[in-house]
């Protein structure tokens, strides 16, 4: 057992990047990013498995330990019109970062009234930045929720910045 566990242990070490536990680990700057549908378990409208969007603005900004990341261009303008924000906000991980975008405007499914909440885990390896989001609701708990209590709909993207 011993022997199994150094061996997986010294074939992790030349794949993990040890300067992201660091202080001077950097994820901030200018990233085009492109993202590509998964599964709509909250049966969001205009969603289609599979679809892509390619080239969206994203400007990730540090300070020490924490991350804000604001969605550019024309797709942070939808995003904040939809939301009432564009910027996820969270941590430095190792590895990369995770960051949250919880909307302030509230939809409404009947007498169902709810908020999209957006959570994204981000990797970054130099200056590529590969992740998913994974999308939820707050409800208000009515019976006319259906599918919105528990949902998860989810997206994955990758992207790059200028090199350093």
């Amino acid at each position: 057992m011993r022997l199994l566990v150094l061996f997986c242990a010294s074939q992790c070490v030349g794949c993990y990047d040890f300067d992201a536990l660091s202080s001077s680990f950097d994820v901030s700057g200018q990233y085009s990013v492109n993202i590509t549908n998964g599964q709509n378990g909250c049966a969001f409208g205009n969603w289609t498995p599979g679809a892509s969007s390619s080239g969206i603005p994203l400007a990730i900004t540090q300070s020490g330990q924490q991350v804000v990341a604001t969605i550019g261009g024309t797709t942070g303008d939808y995003v904040n019109f939809f939301c009432g924000s564009k910027e996820f906000v969270g941590m430095i991980v190792a590895g990369g970062f995770e960051a949250r975008l919880a909307c302030t405007k509230t939809f409404t499914q009947q007498t169902c009234i709810y908020r999209v909440i957006a959570d994204a885990k981000a990797q970054v390896r130099g200056d590529v930045v590969t992740g998913t989001l994974d999308y939820t609701t707050a409800t208000n708990s009515d019976s006319t929720c259906g599918t919105l209590v528990n949902c998860h709909s989810s997206q994955n993207f990758n992207g790059a910045r200028p090199p350093r």
